[in-house]
Protein backbone atom coordinates (compact mmCIF):
# COMPACT_ATOMS: atom_id res chain seq x y z
CA UNK A 1 0.00 0.00 0.00
CA UNK A 2 2.84 2.43 0.86
CA UNK A 3 4.34 1.74 -3.09
CA UNK A 4 0.73 2.79 -4.67
CA UNK A 5 0.38 5.86 -2.25
CA UNK A 6 3.98 6.79 -3.15
CA UNK A 7 3.22 6.49 -7.07
CA UNK A 8 -0.32 8.22 -6.57
CA UNK A 9 1.50 11.50 -4.48
CA UNK A 10 4.68 11.33 -7.02
CA UNK A 11 2.41 11.56 -9.85
CA UNK A 12 -0.25 14.41 -8.71
CA UNK A 13 3.21 16.43 -7.60
CA UNK A 14 4.70 16.32 -10.79
CA UNK A 15 1.26 16.79 -12.76
CA UNK A 16 0.26 20.10 -11.15
CA UNK A 17 4.22 21.08 -10.69
CA UNK A 18 4.20 20.96 -14.37
CA UNK A 19 0.48 22.95 -15.01
CA UNK A 20 1.45 25.59 -13.20
CA UNK A 21 3.74 27.37 -15.38
CA UNK A 22 1.61 26.30 -18.03
CA UNK A 23 -1.40 28.20 -16.47
CA UNK A 24 0.45 31.20 -15.38
CA UNK A 25 2.04 31.55 -18.55
CA UNK A 26 -1.50 31.50 -20.91
CA UNK A 27 -3.06 34.53 -21.75
CA UNK A 28 -5.90 35.61 -20.01
CA UNK A 29 -8.49 34.61 -22.88
CA UNK A 30 -8.34 31.13 -21.73
CA UNK A 31 -8.26 31.10 -18.27
CA UNK A 32 -4.52 31.65 -17.52
CA UNK A 33 -2.51 34.60 -15.80
CA UNK A 34 -0.99 36.07 -18.80
CA UNK A 35 2.62 36.42 -16.91
CA UNK A 36 5.96 36.56 -18.43
CA UNK A 37 8.90 34.21 -17.72
CA UNK A 38 10.23 36.45 -15.03
CA UNK A 39 6.91 36.44 -13.12
CA UNK A 40 6.44 32.62 -13.17
CA UNK A 41 10.15 32.69 -11.55
CA UNK A 42 9.69 34.56 -8.87
CA UNK A 43 6.17 32.33 -7.83
CA UNK A 44 8.45 29.44 -7.98
CA UNK A 45 10.95 30.84 -6.01
CA UNK A 46 9.16 32.66 -3.34
CA UNK A 47 6.69 28.93 -2.66
CA UNK A 48 10.68 27.36 -2.07
CA UNK A 49 11.13 29.89 0.63
CA UNK A 50 7.78 29.09 2.26
CA UNK A 51 8.36 25.09 2.30
CA UNK A 52 12.10 25.66 3.52
CA UNK A 53 10.24 27.22 6.48
CA UNK A 54 7.72 24.74 6.93
CA UNK A 55 10.85 21.57 6.68
CA UNK A 56 12.46 23.70 9.65
CA UNK A 57 10.10 24.72 11.80
CA UNK A 58 6.51 23.41 11.13
CA UNK A 59 6.90 19.75 10.31
CA UNK A 60 8.27 19.15 13.48
CA UNK A 61 5.44 20.51 15.15
CA UNK A 62 3.51 18.13 12.86
CA UNK A 63 4.91 15.14 13.45
CA UNK A 64 4.85 15.33 16.99
CA UNK A 65 0.88 15.21 17.25
CA UNK A 66 0.20 13.48 14.12
CA UNK A 67 0.59 10.32 13.26
CA UNK A 68 2.28 9.39 9.99
CA UNK A 69 -0.90 7.72 8.06
CA UNK A 70 -2.88 10.92 10.18
CA UNK A 71 -0.61 13.30 8.56
CA UNK A 72 -0.66 11.56 5.29
CA UNK A 73 -4.41 12.02 4.88
CA UNK A 74 -4.56 15.22 6.20
CA UNK A 75 -1.44 16.84 3.66
CA UNK A 76 -3.16 15.44 0.67
CA UNK A 77 -6.54 16.49 1.44
CA UNK A 78 -5.30 20.61 1.87
CA UNK A 79 -3.54 19.62 -1.21
CA UNK A 80 -6.66 18.46 -3.22
CA UNK A 81 -8.82 20.88 -2.05
CA UNK A 82 -6.04 23.85 -2.81
CA UNK A 83 -5.16 22.65 -6.40
CA UNK A 84 -8.96 22.52 -6.90
CA UNK A 85 -9.89 25.86 -5.24
CA UNK A 86 -6.87 27.60 -7.04
CA UNK A 87 -7.71 28.50 -10.15
CA UNK A 88 -11.62 29.61 -8.49
CA UNK A 89 -9.66 32.08 -6.16
CA UNK A 90 -7.29 33.51 -8.46
CA UNK A 91 -9.59 34.26 -10.78
CA UNK A 92 -12.13 35.49 -9.23
CA UNK A 93 -10.01 37.53 -7.25
CA UNK A 94 -8.57 39.04 -10.35
CA UNK A 95 -11.68 39.65 -11.46
CA UNK A 96 -12.59 41.64 -7.94
CA UNK A 97 -9.32 43.34 -6.85
CA UNK A 98 -8.06 46.51 -8.63
CA UNK A 99 -4.66 47.04 -7.31
CA UNK A 100 -1.97 46.31 -9.83
CA UNK A 101 1.49 45.70 -9.46
CA UNK A 102 3.74 44.67 -12.22
CA UNK A 103 -0.08 44.36 -14.29
CA UNK A 104 -1.15 41.41 -11.98
CA UNK A 105 -2.98 42.17 -8.52
CA UNK A 106 -1.94 42.45 -5.16
CA UNK A 107 -4.35 39.41 -4.33
CA UNK A 108 -3.39 37.49 -7.04
CA UNK A 109 0.11 37.29 -6.34
CA UNK A 110 -0.65 36.95 -2.24
CA UNK A 111 -3.14 33.94 -3.18
CA UNK A 112 -0.70 32.70 -5.69
CA UNK A 113 1.93 32.27 -3.49
CA UNK A 114 -0.01 31.27 -0.24
CA UNK A 115 -1.88 28.77 -1.91
CA UNK A 116 1.04 26.97 -3.92
CA UNK A 117 3.31 27.69 -1.28
CA UNK A 118 0.92 25.58 1.36
CA UNK A 119 0.20 22.92 -1.38
CA UNK A 120 3.95 22.33 -1.80
CA UNK A 121 4.55 22.18 2.12
CA UNK A 122 1.95 19.56 2.23
CA UNK A 123 3.29 17.71 -0.09
CA UNK A 124 6.20 17.36 1.44
CA UNK A 125 4.81 16.56 4.63
CA UNK A 126 2.74 13.97 2.91
CA UNK A 127 6.67 12.33 1.19
CA UNK A 128 8.11 12.25 4.67
CA UNK A 129 4.73 10.47 6.66
CA UNK A 130 4.96 8.11 3.40
CA UNK A 131 8.87 7.23 4.12
CA UNK A 132 8.11 6.88 7.84
CA UNK A 133 5.20 4.21 6.82
CA UNK A 134 7.27 2.61 4.85
CA UNK A 135 10.09 1.77 6.71
CA UNK A 136 7.84 0.55 9.50
CA UNK A 137 6.03 -1.71 7.35
CA UNK A 138 9.30 -3.92 6.61
CA UNK A 139 12.17 -5.38 8.58
CA UNK A 140 15.60 -3.98 8.67
CA UNK A 141 16.60 -6.63 6.80
CA UNK A 142 14.31 -5.70 3.85
CA UNK A 143 13.89 -1.88 4.47
CA UNK A 144 16.47 -0.72 1.12
CA UNK A 145 14.83 -3.26 -1.35
CA UNK A 146 10.90 -1.53 0.41
CA UNK A 147 12.13 2.11 -0.02
CA UNK A 148 13.96 0.91 -3.32
CA UNK A 149 10.56 -0.93 -5.06
CA UNK A 150 8.65 2.69 -3.71
CA UNK A 151 11.08 5.32 -5.01
CA UNK A 152 10.89 3.29 -8.50
CA UNK A 153 7.18 3.05 -8.52
CA UNK A 154 6.83 6.86 -7.74
CA UNK A 155 9.90 7.70 -10.49
CA UNK A 156 8.16 5.59 -13.35
CA UNK A 157 4.39 6.87 -12.10
CA UNK A 158 6.37 10.70 -12.66
CA UNK A 159 7.30 9.39 -15.91
CA UNK A 160 3.81 9.94 -17.12
CA UNK A 161 2.82 13.01 -15.34
CA UNK A 162 4.88 15.86 -17.57
CA UNK A 163 3.52 14.64 -20.62
CA UNK A 164 -0.36 14.22 -18.76
CA UNK A 165 -0.26 17.30 -17.54
CA UNK A 166 0.69 19.18 -20.96
CA UNK A 167 -1.45 17.32 -23.11
CA UNK A 168 -4.48 17.71 -20.56
CA UNK A 169 -3.99 21.70 -20.28
CA UNK A 170 -3.57 22.00 -24.03
CA UNK A 171 -6.63 20.13 -24.83
CA UNK A 172 -8.38 22.28 -22.13
CA UNK A 173 -7.24 25.85 -23.14
CA UNK A 174 -8.00 25.35 -26.60
CA UNK A 175 -9.08 28.17 -28.31
CA UNK A 176 -10.61 28.96 -31.90
CA UNK A 177 -11.18 32.92 -33.63
CA UNK A 178 -9.84 33.88 -30.19
CA UNK A 179 -12.26 32.17 -28.21
CA UNK A 180 -12.14 29.24 -25.80
CA UNK A 181 -13.92 25.95 -27.25
CA UNK A 182 -14.56 24.46 -24.01
CA UNK A 183 -16.60 25.77 -20.39
CA UNK A 184 -16.51 24.68 -17.36
CA UNK A 185 -15.91 22.09 -16.66
CA UNK A 186 -13.83 21.09 -19.31
CA UNK A 187 -12.07 24.68 -19.56
CA UNK A 188 -8.75 25.17 -17.55
CA UNK A 189 -10.22 24.22 -14.41
CA UNK A 190 -10.62 20.57 -15.96
CA UNK A 191 -6.60 19.73 -15.31
CA UNK A 192 -6.81 21.25 -11.19
CA UNK A 193 -10.12 19.06 -10.81
CA UNK A 194 -8.40 16.22 -12.08
CA UNK A 195 -5.17 16.48 -10.16
CA UNK A 196 -7.15 17.64 -6.76
CA UNK A 197 -8.91 14.17 -7.09
CA UNK A 198 -5.45 12.31 -7.31
CA UNK A 199 -4.47 13.97 -4.23
CA UNK A 200 -7.82 13.13 -2.79
CA UNK A 201 -7.49 9.26 -3.97
CA UNK A 202 -4.20 8.75 -1.95
CA UNK A 203 -6.07 10.35 1.59
CA UNK A 204 -8.75 7.95 0.78
CA UNK A 205 -5.97 5.08 0.33
CA UNK A 206 -3.94 5.81 3.09
CA UNK A 207 -7.32 6.18 5.45
CA UNK A 208 -9.13 2.51 4.25
CA UNK A 209 -6.13 0.72 3.61
CA UNK A 210 -3.27 1.89 5.79
CA UNK A 211 -2.81 -0.77 8.40
CA UNK A 212 -3.06 1.02 11.92
CA UNK A 213 0.29 -0.90 12.74
CA UNK A 214 2.42 0.72 9.94
CA UNK A 215 2.32 4.44 12.20
CA UNK A 216 4.61 2.62 14.52
CA UNK A 217 8.41 0.80 14.15
CA UNK A 218 7.81 -3.36 12.86
CA UNK A 219 8.73 -4.93 16.22
CA UNK A 220 9.44 -7.59 14.17
CA UNK A 221 13.06 -6.40 13.07
CA UNK A 222 15.60 -8.27 13.44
Amino acid sequence: MCVSTYAVLGFAQMFIDDVIPLWSLASKVVGGLNFGSQDSGTLLAMCGILMLLASIFLYPVVARYLSPSSTMIVCSLMSGILVILQPIIVRDAETFSGVLIQENTIWVWTALILMNGTRQCAIMMAFNANFLLTNNSVTKSVRGRGNGISMGASSFARIFAPAAGAYAFAWSVEEKDGTPVRHWPFNYHFVFNIDGLFFCLVAALVFFCMPKRANSPNQNSP
